[in-house]
């Protein structure tokens, strides 16, 4: 509860700003609205209009449209000062920020708030007139009903008046609504400050003060303050005058400090004037007092950033693996270092590897874990080692034995070498061609191959053929220097 204190020049009566939610059920999705209001004690002279500024947020994790309404209930009796049964107001009213009556959205005979998104925000004010015949001295409750279009049940709050005759003077009032509440430290808390004169006179020279918590937030709209004291943690707004039944509205937006998480911060907003005549008012008739406490905790979990690429592919035995790391990011803080986890990565054993990255930040909240894919791929052939290079022998001459040959791979350490022959040799003699084939194949299916043709000839062709190879380089050059010689 908050509450204001509220010093007249005869009574001093105790007055109260309350968050009070009303639960909307919106299957089993729980409360689906907030109804805030400025309750309690706003002294006001029968026959006057006052002003509450209110506000709703839509909690109900979908878009909706409120219904507004209003009822009057009996005498609050206090002292036995009431007589009871009776009704307080008449023109009843709901007004956007502005004052501009609201709009009936839906064509349902009430006011309605608008279509709201999850999470945002309506503020608005009611309005009526204290009939002439209340009770003096006297409490009065005002119910309050936010009815929603696609949620079920409705969201209430009491307002309540004090009436007594506060004579033929300006009379402040000044009330504070904030929200989010709670609020995460590291994040936006926007409260709004509504100084009204419910008096018959106006009120002149008007100072409004807000001492906030300098420790917890960090003013970043300030509502056109007139001075800020930011050692002080202190916001003032100097109006020349609020005429009667007139009103100022101030909206405060602060970043919330990540240290307070946890703290309770409180705020106070004074409000006095001079009379009409210009006399300062020393008295505590004009000064209206509210404390809005509010719990600051840190609920947003941090973000992991992943160094490099995901998925990773790395060529088996070629390639080695270096953990690019990974770095956290958060609204607040993050102090411990991001742990990684999960598969340890064999940069020579082909396979797909998992390797996770965690951390929590300094209230505790755990990151959503990131993981990455690495792939250890092979795609390398293997090298075939001792290959013959091909030869030409007589069909007389002893056909060589195949040849030892081997091979090695990146990543299979015992590779296949597969050997075959294939002749063609033909004829009394034996002539033709034998065409020698290795193959080597790893696990992954990677193969490569060399070949050797032995070519078969007939007795003396191969003499030939060999010294055919020995002489065509000397006739080739005798050639290129014949012309040369017959000059």
């Amino acid at each position: 509860m908050r509450r204001i204190i509220l010093a007249s020049l005869s009574v001093a009566v105790l007055i109260m700003i309350s968050w009070v939610a009303g639960h909307l059920l919106l299957a089993s999705n729980g409360p689906c609205a907030q109804l805030n209001d400025a309750e309690g004690g706003v002294k006001q002279n029968t026959g006057a209009t006052i002003t509450y500024l209110m506000s709703i947020q839509n909690t109900g994790g979908v878009t909706d449209l409120f219904n507004l309404t209003a009822v009057d209930a009996l005498d609050y009796i206090e002292g036995n000062q009431c007589g009871g049964n009776n009704q307080i107001w008449s023109n009843i009213e709901f007004l956007d920020a502005d004052e501009s009556v609201l709009d009936d959205i839906d064509t349902d005979g009430t006011p309605d708030t608008g279509w709201l998104e999850d999470g945002e925000t309506f503020l608005f004010k009611l309005r009526f007139t204290v009939n002439n015949g209340s009770s003096q001295c006297c409490y009065h409750d005002t119910t309050v009903t936010a009815t929603p279009t696609v949620c079920s049940g409705a969201a209430t709050s009491v307002i309540r008046t004090h009436i007594e005759n506060v004579g033929n003077n300006p009379f402040l009032n000044i009330i504070k609504i904030d929200g989010p509440d709670p609020v995460d430290a590291g994040g936006t808390l926007t409260y709004y400050i509504y100084v009204f004169n419910t008096g018959s006179k106006a009120a002149q020279d008007v100072i409004v003060t807000d001492d906030y918590d300098e420790n917890a937030l960090v003013i970043t709209d300030d509502g056109y303050a007139s001075s800020h004291d930011l050692v002080l943690g202190v916001l003032t707004w100097n109006e020349t005058i609020i005429g009667a039944n007139s009103s100022k509205t101030y909206t405060v937006i602060a970043n919330v400090n990540c240290d307070s998480a946890g703290s309770i911060i409180d705020n106070v907003v004074d409000v006095i004037s001079t009379d009409d005549k210009g006399a300062i008012v020393t008295s505590d008739s004009y000064v209206e007092q509210t404390t809005i406490s509010m719990t600051i905790e840190d609920t947003t979990p941090p973000v992991i950033h992943l160094n490099g690429s995901s998925p990773m592919t790395i060529e088996c035995g070629v390639e080695t693996y270096s953990e690019p790391g990974a770095y956290a990011t958060d609204n607040c803080c993050v102090t411990d270092p991001v742990s990684i986890g999960g598969d340890t990565v064999l940069d020579d054993t082909v396979g797909t590897y998992y390797v996770t990255y965690d951390v929590s930040d300094c209230a505790g909240n755990p990151a959503p874990q990131e993981i990455r894919t690495v792939n250890v791929v092979d795609t390398t052939a293997p090298v075939l080692h001792g290959c013959p290079s091909d030869i030409t022998i007589e069909c007389s001459d002893q056909v060589p034995s195949p040849a030892n040959v081997t091979a090695t791979d990146n990543c299979d350490p015992n590779p296949t070498v597969d050997f075959s022959e294939v002749s063609d040799l033909t004829g009394c003699s034996d002539t033709g061609t034998i065409t020698r084939t290795w193959m080597a194949t790893d696990a992954c299916d990677n193969s490569s191959q060399c070949v050797q043709t032995i070519t078969v000839v007939p007795h003396q062709q191969a003499h030939h053929l060999r010294e055919a190879r020995v002489r065509m380089p000397a006739l080739l050059t005798q050639q290129r220097l014949h012309p040369l010689m017959q000059h």
